[in-house]
């Protein structure tokens, strides 16, 4: 936290959008799992911001995966619903599989909080098959 919080001036002196960009992203994370949701939402949304500034997808379905993380936190299932679809969008015009796995996996879980079961499962087997996807085209 306290070399982030020195790293961010620095990054915003020199102009490094992408270092700043990153700063957010580690702050959003690291007040998440401080469960500091307030600021962890501010951190996100500003990650989110400069990675559309920076036409950055990776860095973009990231900020969007862990906004929808904080909104379940919080109970609002519905917006993290929102934010776990425009990031699975992303991933999938992109083709990130990693990304598509651990998303459909949250949506899943979101799905399943909203006591819509067959959305859960209908996400949960979209995990299934992008994780043997992923384990295929990453084997040695």
């Amino acid at each position: 936290y306290y070399v982030l919080k020195k790293a961010f001036p620095l990054f915003q002196r020199t102009g490094n959008k992408i270092g700043r960009m990153n700063c957010f992203q580690s702050l959003a994370d690291l007040y998440f799992y401080q469960q500091k949701y307030s600021e962890a939402k501010w951190f996100y949304i500003q990650s989110q911001i400069m990675a559309a500034k920076l036409l950055d997808n990776q860095a973009m379905i990231e900020s969007l995966t862990g906004l929808g993380k904080v909104k379940n936190a919080l109970g609002d299932y519905s917006e993290a619903l929102q934010d776990y679809k425009r990031a699975e969008q992303l991933a999938l015009q992109n083709n990130y599989l990693a990304n598509l796995v651990e998303i459909n996996a949250d949506l899943g879980e979101t799905y399943s909080k909203l006591e819509d079961y067959p959305a859960a499962g209908a996400a949960l087997d979209k995990y299934s098959r992008f994780r043997d996807n992923w384990i295929k085209s990453n084997q040695l």
